[in-house]
């Protein structure tokens, strides 16, 4: 499937960027009919989605350790956190920490099997999430040169 924005739906993409929505929230203003097509199960699970923004890249060194933070503040039963890098042959690792303290990680580039300049890391609890902040430390394990990565 693919669709072309209208302007009143750039719009709407526009005022809705960066807010704490779900995907289904999403859906219902920027593309409402896409989301009229999807079944009432598809409905349910992507509005329990958070809805997730691209972010500027940041920079890292070798042996440094950047922090980033997730404030859940709604019930939502799953969180991914997608780590890219454009150079594969620099090391980074991944370490998620709950609002309770649980610690997730480390995890690094080969987690999924694949030497590719990225982490994904995924949770799903089907009672929900605790809300909170949750918290991820970006390592620079092995870096030639100042690396930039994202989210």
């Amino acid at each position: 499937m693919s669709a072309e924005a209208t302007e009143e739906q750039l719009k709407v993409m526009n005022e809705l960027e960066g807010s704490d929505i779900t995907i289904g929230e999403y859906l219902k203003k920027a593309w409402p009919q896409f989301y009229d097509e999807l079944t009432d199960e598809q409905k349910e699970r992507v509005s329990r989605w958070k809805k997730g923004w691209p972010k500027d890249p940041v920079h890292i060194e070798e042996n440094q350790i950047n922090w980033h933070s997730q404030n859940i503040t709604s019930y939502t039963t799953a969180l991914n956190i997608n780590l890219k890098w454009k150079n594969p042959l620099s090391n980074l690792s991944l370490n998620v920490y709950s609002p309770e303290g649980r610690s997730f990680g480390p995890f690094y580039d080969n987690f999924d099997g694949h030497t590719n300049g990225q982490i994904y890391f995924f949770i799903r609890k089907e009672g929900g999430l605790q809300m909170g902040e949750w918290w991820y430390a970006v390592e620079g394990e092995e870096i030639n040169e100042t690396q930039k990565y994202f989210f």
